[in-house]
This record gives structure tokens, sequence and C-alpha cells, in this order.
């Protein structure tokens, strides 16, 4: 009786290779060495920032629509008069702090005088027909950075605009925004100064500071401001890899379309935090990979013990055979 071909352990044995190249790769990824890990931490991290953008854009349509909600009261004002009056029942009120109103070419105060050493920011409003945003400025009176929101009033002699300004640390309540991601998240001009912020845990992000200079502490990389610069300049949503005490973090950044791309919002967050989801499925995936592997294992074991086994009947019954003939 001829001996059964032996089958070829080849095949199970480069399965076998190639299962454990995926675990490493896999491992790889979870240890955060992995370029698909830093791509995936900074998609993940422009996801959440235009979650973000849009809990912010939502307050700022809401202090249009309380400049909106003044206006409907002056459009039928009669008189100068009447205007200075209307207006000064909001005088004070947070979410308007100073008030403006234009007419004629030129911007007049609550107590209905003509304003005639006004901001070049809030002067720019003079004759538009549309929403608008002053951007960040100083008010010398007052040392403060302040910011102004502006509409247009139509179907009136006596007025033909509008425009709130409060203080800019007033702008906008961050802890509503700041997502469970976040470590920090701040609302910037393009200068990199710091109108307002939220910050989660651990790290001193100073209203009116740098945030060029928060990162560079961060980091000590004086190259990170540059970059985040850059990014900025753009007027396009982007994320930047950076490490903070040896972990990683992304710094993303997107324009405030409604403050017309005037000012920014960022955040920081820890990369790890922004991989949990993906992390969760890679240890699934693992743990099925290891699963695959022992059982592949224990295959070619039993397949190894049932091919001796087998070669030894195969041999005891060729020499009973043998001793029959």
């Amino acid at each position: 009786m001829k001996e059964q071909p032996k089958k070829s352990m080849l095949p199970r044995i480069l399965i076998l290779l190639l299962i454990i190249i995926l675990i490493m790769y896999f491992i790889s990824l979870l240890s955060g060495y992995s370029p698909f890990y830093d791509s995936s931490a900074e998609k993940n991290a422009l996801v959440a920032i235009n979650k973000d953008n849009v809990k912010v854009e939502e307050i700022i349509k809401e202090r249009y629509g309380d400049l909106e909600a003044v206006k409907e009261t002056l459009t039928d004002t009669s008189s100068h008069n009447a205007i200075v009056n209307a207006i000064n029942n909001y005088v004070g009120s947070p979410q308007f702090g100073d008030l403006r109103f234009f007419a004629n070419g030129k911007v007049y105060d609550t107590s209905g005088l003509e304003v005639v050493n006004e901001y070049e920011k809030v002067k720019a409003f003079i004759g538009l027909n549309r929403r608008a945003f002053s951007g960040e400025y100083i008010d010398a009176l007052v040392n403060k950075s302040c910011i102004a929101f502006y509409i247009p009033v139509t179907g009136s002699e006596n007025i033909n605009g509008l425009a709130s300004i409060i203080e800019a640390r007033n702008f906008i309540d961050l802890e509503t925004v700041l997502n469970e991601n976040s470590k920090a998240v701040a609302i910037i001009t393009d200068d990199g100064t710091n109108l307002c912020d939220e910050v989660k845990e651990g790290e001193s992000l100073t209203i009116g500071n740098n945030y060029y200079n928060f990162i560079e502490n961060l980091t000590q990389d004086s190259e990170l401001g540059q970059k985040i610069t850059m990014l900025m300049a753009s007027k396009k949503s982007g994320a930047l890899q950076i490490k903070i005490n040896g972990e990683k973090h992304v710094v993303a950044v997107k324009p405030i379309a409604s403050t017309d791309n005037k000012l920014h919002i960022v955040t920081l967050s820890l990369s790890e935090s922004l991989m949990m989801v993906e992390m969760g499925y890679l240890r699934q995936i693992i743990s099925l990979i290891i699963i695959a592997v022992a059982s592949l294992l224990v295959s070619l074991i039993y397949a190894g013990m049932y091919h001796k086994h087998s070669k030894k009947k195969i041999r005891n019954a060729n020499f009973t055979y043998q001793n029959l003939e």
C-alpha cells in the first residue's frame, strides 16, 4: 500500500504569518505610531470643530436676532429723538452693551449725539446694506477689547443702520461650546489675540494674550505658532499635530463665517481622546484576530498530530500486510 502524499503546511504557515503581521500593524495603531492614527485624529478634530462652529454660529445668529428685534421698534419712529428714546430701553442689556445708530452718513450714540471720534471699524458700517461684523478693536476710553455687530435699517428717513458694541470677552459663552474631546477652545483674531476661551483642565489660556505664544509655551516649539498663522491665513479649516509633554495633541482651526472670517475658533484636543471610537473598534478587531490565530495554531497542531498518527497507522498496516504475505 502506497503512503498518502503529505499535505503541504506552507499555506497555513503563510496565513499565520499574515495574521501576525496584521496584529503588529493594529498594535502600532493602538500605540499611536502610525500615519493612519495621526490622519484619523486630525480628521476627527475637524469633525469636532465643525460641530463647535455650528454652536458658535447659532449664538452669533442670536446676536443679530436681538438687533433685529430692536430694529422693529425703530422703523416707524418719526424723529431723531424718538429713536433715542426707543434705543435707551435696551441700553445696559448684556446682549447689547452699548448701541450706535446711523443716519445721513453719521454715527450717533444713545444720547443722540454724533460720535465724531468713532473707531474706524465702526465707521466702516456707514451706508452698508448688509449685516456686518467689525472685528476686534481696542476702546481707548475704557481700555477694553471690543467688537460690534451691525444691521441695516430700511424704510425710515431717520435711521439707516444699527450696531451693538460689546466687550469681546462677553462675545460668546464658550462653556456651551466646549466638547468632551477638547481640552481648550478659544476665539482668536488673525494676529492670534485671544478674545474668549474655555479651558477644561490643566492649561492656562488668558483672555487678551496671544494664542501662538500659548502653544509655543506648551510645546517649546517656536515654529508651531507660524504654522497656525498659515492655517488661519488660508481662511480654511485645518488641523495640526503637536506634542505636549510627550503626548500627541491636535490643534484645529476654523474661520467663523458670520464674522466675515475675521475671527477663528481654535480647539486643542488630546489625540487619544479623538481616537477613542476607532481604538475601541481596533481592540475588537485584534481580539477577533487573536482568536483566529489561536484557532489556526490549534488546527495546525492537530493537523500535525493527526498526520503523525496516520503515518504510524499506515506503517503498521504495511508491516502487518508484509507479514501476512
